[in-house]
């Protein structure tokens, strides 16, 4: 089973989030915590941040792999994103094709995460 954890792009800053919660003011809201490296904790509106779920995987320097990140190969002539689809499972983005699969399918010890799309959107022109 995977490990299920999110990350979020606030602010022109990533953050870690270690807590997601509901709550009722007027009306249901997603409300998520975000914590920088001096753990400060600020609750904020899901629709001020942009999550990204961690996809379970990891590259080939052991490095994470979220929604939203931009990969390189030597499979590969662009680089590409990655994101999440409703039962179609984890989607693969360049700019000339997407591919899909199931997670767990794919080797990535190939692969190198080189930023993601909210810090470095030129990685993918």
């Amino acid at each position: 089973m995977r490990e299920i954890k999110f990350r979020a792009w606030y602010q022109d800053k990533m953050w870690p989030i270690n807590i997601i919660r509901y709550a009722e003011y007027d009306g249901l809201h997603l409300v998520t915590y975000v914590t920088d490296y001096l753990d400060n904790a600020k609750e904020i509106p899901a629709s001020d941040v942009r999550l990204m779920q961690y996809t379970g995987l990891k590259d080939k320097n052991g490095k994470e792999i979220y929604e939203g990140d931009i990969l390189d190969s030597p499979l590969t002539l662009t680089p590409f994103t990655v994101s999440w689809k409703k039962r179609r499972g984890l989607m693969w983005h360049n700019k000339s094709q997407t591919w899909s699969e199931y997670l767990g399918n794919r080797d990535t010890t190939r692969y190198e995460v080189i930023g993601n799309i909210y810090e470095n959107p030129e990685l993918l022109k």
